[in-house]
């Protein structure tokens, strides 16, 4: 499998190419669907033509009600009901969300936002999926000017009203929202600086916690105090930090990238663990790879979405040695 979207007790969810397989417990991949062709398809002939086109990015997530896949490729908004039917019901700007960058709320909802260059700075949305896939609207809206792109959405662990949402990417642009009312109403917090620019947020009772993603300044792991909005910083990281996750058994799991820039001084993309996701271990490392960046993507290490528990770890590579275009699973014995 090249990507490892989704994993739960019930099933995993992955991507080769085109196709899409799922694995239930004890059992082998089968393919449950085929995206619809694209012309940057052709480009699927080798790996590094793969990675040049960007032909492998996309976001899946299953429907909440009455089965089925959400899938996000090329800018459509797609639902598969079964292997053969498929249904556009909206676009997005850019190409797809980053991975774990959708959530669903409590009442169902699907929400996720626009990631894509944005030189211009134009007017960047979040987009609602309807529980059962019949519809995507837009939730909000920030005006021109505000942020670059929505990093992605996230649902609180010990508040289920809540939603929140990381944004960046340059001075001025990082902040973190929250909506308790599915984007009726939101509110912003932060300072806009690099000490608020990350992909992912992870949860505790008394604290937000995430590790920085930022290419110019150090990279640390932050907590931010629920009750005060006061931020410390704590544990440095060598590189930026992309992908963050829970599992259901109460660890934190964050990932390095291999990027260019100043407060990169690494050439390994890590998977790292914590019990408080304020201190930190590396459990695992890849080497980036010999293709240039960043044309040939950057180094980088992604986690599925889904209520999955340690014992059973999915990864998902892109310009790593030995990781490029694969998933592992690391498993308890």
């Amino acid at each position: 499998m090249t990507i490892v979207h989704h994993a739960d007790p019930q099933r995993v969810i992955a991507t080769k190419n085109r196709k899409i397989f799922e694995k239930k417990e004890n059992s082998s991949w089968q393919k449950i669907g085929t995206f619809p062709f694209l012309p940057r398809d052709l480009f699927f002939c080798s790996r590094p033509s793969t990675r040049l086109a960007r032909a492998d990015k996309c976001l899946l997530l299953p429907l909440p009600q009455g089965g089925g896949l959400l899938a996000i490729r090329c800018s459509n908004i797609l639902i598969l009901k079964n292997e053969k039917e498929w249904t556009k019901i909206g676009t997005v700007q850019g190409d797809t969300p980053l991975h774990r960058g959708a959530s669903i709320s409590r009442h169902g909802n699907i929400f996720f936002g626009d990631y894509f260059m944005n030189p211009d700075r134009k007017e960047v949305h979040i987009y609602q999926v309807s529980a059962d896939g019949s519809r995507a609207d837009i939730a909000h809206s920030f005006p021109a000017g505000q942020i670059r792109h929505v990093h992605g959405v996230h649902q609180d662990t010990y508040l289920p009203d809540r939603l929140w949402v990381t944004v960046g990417d340059e001075d001025g642009e990082n902040f973190l929202y929250y909506t308790d009312d599915e984007f009726n109403s939101i509110e912003q917090l932060g300072d806009g600086s690099q000490m608020y620019r990350t992909v992912g947020l992870l949860f505790s009772r008394d604290h937000i916690h995430w590790v920085t993603d930022s290419p110019y300044e150090e990279n640390y792991s932050i907590t931010m105090d629920r009750n005060s909005g006061l931020i410390k910083k704590h544990q440095p990281f060598p590189s930026t930090v992309w992908y963050q996750a829970q599992s259901s058994d109460g660890f934190y799991y964050c990932a390095t990238t291999v990027e260019k820039g100043p407060a990169v001084k690494t050439k390994f993309g890590a998977l790292y663990a914590s019990k408080d996701a304020v201190n930190w271990e590396e459990v695992a490392r890849f080497p980036k790879d010999l293709w240039p960046m960043p044309h040939f993507k950057w180094g980088s290490l992604s986690l599925p979405s889904g209520g999955w528990d340690s014992k059973n770890i999915w990864i998902s590579g892109e310009g790593l040695s030995k990781i490029d275009g694969k998933s592992i699973r690391i498993s308890e014995q």
